[in-house]
C-alpha cells in the first residue's frame, strides 16, 4: 500500500504470550467510504496470510514463489528472522470489513524454518540445459564425460555420471546430454557456470545443442 494512506497503533495488549491488539487508523479518506468494496488494506492482509499459509504448510518453493510477490517473500523472511530471534511464533486473527474472519499461523518450526529453503531454492543460479555433439572422452572412475561441440565448439565436462548410463554411451558417437548447470550470478546478475552435472540422455537431434 503506498505510505501514508494508513498506519497502525497499539490499542491494547492482553494477558498471554505477547499477545499485542493493533488497530489501523486512516490519515484521511479521499472519497465517502463505501461498505461494499473491500478496502486495499484487507486485500493486502489476505495476500500476506496466504503467503504464511504456504510457508506453514511447508508448500513447494515454485509454487510459493508463483503466487507470491517477492516484496512478501523479503518481508516474511524477516518476520521470520524477527521470530525467531525472539522465540516467537505469530498466531493472526483479522476481522473482515464483510464478517469474515481470517487466521493464520506463522510458526518458528513452519513457516519460518521453511523459508529460508524457498530462497536458496528460488535464488538458485542453477539450470537445466542440453549438451549436444561428440562424445571424445568417458571417464568410468571419475564418472565424468567430455564432449566437444555446442554453439562454441568446444570440450565440456559433464560429472555425476550413474555408472549404468555409461553402457548407453559410445566413443566418438555424437550425443544429447541434458545436465544441470551449476553457476554463480554477480551482481548485475550475469551467470558464470562453473559446471553442469548430468542428468539425462536425450533423443539424437542434433537441433538441440547450448554453449
Amino acid at each position: 500500500m503506498p505510505k501514508g494512506d494508513v498506519s497502525f497503533q497499539m490499542t491494547g495488549i492482553s494477558e498471554g504470550s505477547a499477545v499485542v491488539r493493533i488497530e489501523p487508523s486512516f490519515a484521511h479518506v479521499k472519497e465517502p467510504f463505501e461498505s461494499a468494496a473491500t478496502s486495499d488494506l484487507e486485500s493486502a492482509l489476505k495476500a500476506v496470510i496466504a503467503v504464511h499459509e504456504l510457508l506453514e504448510r511447508h508448500a513447494a518453493p515454485q509454487e510459493i514463489a508463483s503466487t507470491s510477490k517477492r516484496a512478501v517473500l523479503d518481508k516474511a523472511k524477516e518476520l521470520a528472522e524477527q521470530l525467531i530471534d525472539v522465540e516467537l511464533d505469530l498466531d493472526l486473527t483479522a476481522s473482515g470489513s464483510h464478517g469474515d474472519v481470517y487466521q493464520s499461523k506463522f510458526t518458528r518450526d513452519g513457516g519460518s524454518a521453511w523459508i529460508e529453503h524457498v530462497y536458496e531454492v528460488i535464488d538458485s543460479s542453477d539450470q537445466p540445459a542440453t549438451i549436444s555433439g561428440k562424445l571424445v572422452v568417458m571417464d568410468g572412475e571419475n564418472r565424468s564425460i567430455t564432449v566437444r561441440g555446442g554453439r562454441r565448439g568446444g570440450r565440456v565436462e559433464i560429472t555425476n555420471v550413474p555408472s549404468a548410463e555409461f553402457q548407453n554411451l559410445a566413443f566418438d558417437s555424437h550425443v544429447n546430454i541434458r545436465v544441470v548447470e551449476t553457476a554463480t550470478k554477480n551482481r548485475l546478475g550475469r551467470r558464470t557456470v562453473t559446471g553442469r552435472r548430468f542428468s539425462s540422455i536425450v533423443s539424437d537431434d542434433p537441433d538441440l545443442n547450448v554453449e
